[in-house]
């Protein structure tokens, strides 16, 4: 059953539309939207957002996003699944979740430096959180995003491809391992007294993602070695040389 809209109602949508909202005309596309009075560019979001040319050199803040994306980033686009709009994008979204708020804001930070136009937020959640049957109550997270639909295409496209372009090695290991990489001290078993570090990156992905990760830490002069476990790979660094070249790089 339909609930039709007041008088009162309708006016109230119209004098709200008057106040805040206005015609742009796309100066990319020549699209008609309408958007809020304040926004700072003509250009329509969600199709003409301006994408940098990758195919002669990624730059840094790109890089450290390709990262970030292939470990603890997330590219969500949704489609429809019936009607008219069948096989057509519903939704699309960028979003890194995490407890780090420092590592939230300086991916946020990257993003704008890259993408000027881009209106990516970061906010804190609190909610209950289920791990292995246990539940955490009131778990505080802090959640960056962003609804592109361009940019989630174009991201997810190079995410893809990134081993075969030429991007910036030092700042692309830097965003892989602020989100999937740890620090492990473990007893050394020759000497009892002493620990033995060693920095590892643990993930879902197959052996040639590995090798690829491997041949880039070998240009660094890291000595890295590659494991297989029960559910995906680790690749980690023992050399003490090494980990004293992965901090300098």
């Amino acid at each position: 059953m339909l609930i039709k809209k007041s008088k009162r109602e309708r006016k109230a949508k119209v004098n709200f539309m008057k106040k805040y909202l206005k015609k742009f005309k796309c100066s990319r596309c020549g699209k008609i939207f309408i958007a809020s009075k304040y926004r700072k560019t003509n250009l329509c979001k969600q199709f003409c957002m301006p994408f940098p040319d990758v195919s002669k050199e990624i730059s840094k803040e790109l890089s450290y996003i390709i990262g970030v994306l292939l470990g603890d980033g997330n590219i969500c686009i949704t489609y429809f699944k019936k009607g008219n709009y069948k096989g057509k994008i519903r939704s699309s979204k960028i979003q890194l979740e995490t407890i780090d708020y420092e590592f939230n804001k300086f991916f946020e930070e990257c993003f704008k430096k890259e993408f000027i136009y881009a209106n990516i937020k970061t906010i804190k959640l609190i909610r209950d959180k289920t791990v292995n049957k246990k539940i955490y109550k009131n778990h505080q997270t802090y959640q960056t995003y962003l609804n592109s639909k361009s940019l989630a295409l174009n991201l997810k496209k190079l995410k893809e491809e990134i081993f075969s372009k030429k991007f910036n090695k030092s700042y692309f290991l830097q965003g892989l391992y602020d989100s999937e990489g740890s620090v492990k001290f473990t007893k050394d078993k020759r000497y009892p007294n002493s620990f033995r570090n060693s920095i590892n990156l643990m993930m879902y992905k197959p052996l040639p993602f590995f090798e690829n990760i491997k041949n880039i830490l070998n240009k660094f002069k890291i000595k890295s070695y590659i494991q297989k476990l029960e559910k995906g790979y680790r690749i980690s660094i023992y050399d003490k040389q090494s980990i004293q070249n992965y901090k300098e790089k």
